[in-house]
């Protein structure tokens, strides 16, 4: 599909006016694979894209030329993918550069692949150990808690997982984390309804777990991401009936209606969803993490709109998925200047997926605004040396054994710096049989990018 970015891009190709319409190809991990029988998003949601939805790596085109595609003749652009590396594609964008030429040095990155130096702490500070092997018959049988493996051991790509859109996608190797390596408390209340308007999202909750006037909460597990933010302020608390109205002072929502104002444009959502005071979430004390102490995560020049994004995948104990889906994953991931300074100088994000989202995919991609980052009043981004990570999956109410989260990656998406010249100028999602395509490592891959051009 050519995005609205890129007919703009082409129309002024034939023009004359620039040089090349499209450089790069680049591949994602973040679409939700399709099946033969599935129906491609509608065109309208595609042409609208200006970012994939998680970009693993971008190449140069090499050669060009025509293909009779089924009787049409179809442009082709064709690239080498990178040699040694394993990639799980299941999302493919034509760009009209390699980079954002006037964001150079906050421009789109990978911050984290998760195959850096990160060690386990507990009550000693270990080396992650790198496994072999975790299991047979498709089942996990290691009593690893935290542990290192390559995306290709064959416990993770047993059949029922990939039916299930199961495991990592990103590189040769992951950190995995077991579901009860820590115990998160997070106080949190459920959300049953929402709507946003122009500057404003009111949101109908249960009970008040202390919220006042002047708090900073966080709202998350929306399977509609609009309605989750961090650090929205609250505006004001309404009784109605059993139920309580909490307005907050954040939107995503453009429209025309003054703030507040009850009309036509706005957005409505049933839930579900969680709420809490930002920067609440607690671990028991015998909670594992893991952490990095040599962190690069300079955003200090990146605008408040720019999107971290968090690829993980919940993978299940056993290939069968006796436990069926958890009550929800929690995460928490801390920027400190060290770890020994770890009330100043900080930022942090709590992460909230509600069980419900893994029923169609157990692999999520989470987007966190910079904007909600819950900071103190001292953080300076470039200071950063420090991430830790906390992980729990939750079953009946308790972390459970049952459940392993793999951390794929973290990567900086630049949204905000516009370039007239620079464009995601294609995109299209994967449509085989309902699983990623895969890139093997050390093996010579091409991707090839077609499209024809009608009147």
């Amino acid at each position: 599909m050519i995005t609205n970015g890129g007919k703009e891009l082409i129309s002024k190709y034939l023009l004359g006016q620039i040089a090349e319409y499209a450089t790069h190809i680049s591949i994602g991990a973040g679409a939700k694979p399709l099946g033969v029988a599935d129906e491609y998003p509608s065109a309208s949601v595609l042409q609208v894209k200006e970012q994939m939805d998680f970009e693993m790596a971008r190449v140069p085109i090499v050669s060009r030329g025509f293909v009779n595609d089924a009787g049409e003749i179809k442009i082709t652009l064709t690239a080498e993918l990178p040699v040694e590396n394993r990639y799980d594609i299941t999302e493919v964008g034509l760009w009209s550069a390699g980079s954002n030429v006037i964001a150079s040095g906050f421009d789109s990155r990978i911050i984290f692949t998760f195959n850096e130096s990160w060690e386990k702490h507990g009550l000693t500070i270990e080396q992650i150990p790198v496994l072999d092997t975790i299991g047979q018959s498709g089942d996990i049988t290691t009593t690893e808690n935290i542990f290192y493996v390559s995306s290709s051991d064959s416990t993770l790509r047993n059949n029922s997982r990939a039916s299930r859109k199961e495991g990592p996608r990103f590189l040769n190797n992951k950190i995995i984390m077991r579901g009860d390596t820590a115990d998160i408390t997070s106080n949190h209340v459920e959300v049953t309804g929402a709507q946003m308007f122009s500057s404003v999202t009111y949101y109908t909750v249960s009970s008040l777990p202390g919220f006042s006037v002047g708090d900073k909460i966080t709202i998350s597990g929306c399977s509609n991401s609009i309605f989750n933010f961090s650090e929205a302020e609250v505006i004001s608390i309404v009784s109605q009936g059993s139920d309580y109205q909490i307005e907050t002072n954040k939107s995503r929502y453009v429209s025309s209606l003054a703030p507040g104002q009850v009309g036509t444009g706005s957005i409505t959502y049933s839930g579900p969803g969680q709420a809490w005071e930002a920067g609440s979430w607690t671990t028991s004390s015998g909670s594992i993490h893991m952490h990095n102490n040599a962190v690069n995560f300079d955003i200090s020049n990146n605008s408040p709109n720019d999107k971290i994004k968090l690829a993980i995948s919940l993978i299940d104990k056993t290939a069968t998925a006796d436990s069926g889906d958890p009550d929800n994953v929690k995460l928490i991931f801390n920027f400190y200047r060290n770890e020994v300074t770890t009330t100043r100088g900080f930022a942090k994000t709590e992460i909230y997926i509600d069980g419900s989202e893994f029923s169609d995919s157990r692999y999520r991609v989470i987007e966190i605004p910079i904007s909600d980052l819950i900071t103190s009043p001292d953080y300076t981004s470039y200071e950063s040396r420090t991430c830790t990570v906390f992980a729990s999956v939750e079953k009946t109410g308790s972390p459970s054994s049952d459940y392993y989260v793999a951390l794929d990656a973290l990567r900086l998406d630049n949204v905000s710096t516009n370039n007239p010249l620079y464009k995601m100028i294609g995109y299209s999602v994967i449509k085989d049989n309902g699983e990623p395509l895969v890139k093997y490592p050390n093996t010579n891959n091409y991707v090839e990018f077609r499209f024809s051009l009608g009147i």
